[in-house]
């Protein structure tokens, strides 16, 4: 197990002390489980965000007017 330190002001040691008693869990708890929460959320805002470009990729391809191939036309011109 890793360890990390960081700095806070009193009063936010002192939220910290409240969230986590709220919760019922230990300050250490509650930052690993902020840290899970957190980065799940960023991985989930990341393929939303991937989706968001992907579909503007696409109109913008298909506005250009440019011709599309099929996977199968693709490899007969490569001669895969």
């Amino acid at each position: 197990m890793n360890t990390i330190t960081i700095n806070l002001t009193d009063n936010e040691l002192k939220e910290l002390d409240r969230l986590s008693e709220e919760a019922g869990e230990t300050r250490e708890m509650f930052m690993l489980s902020l840290f899970k929460n957190f980065v799940s959320d960023t991985s989930a805002d990341e393929d939303a965000q991937d989706a968001l470009e992907a579909e503007q990729a696409w109109e913008e391809f298909v506005a250009s007017g440019e011709e599309g191939y099929t996977i199968e036309e693709a490899r007969k011109e490569l001669g895969l």
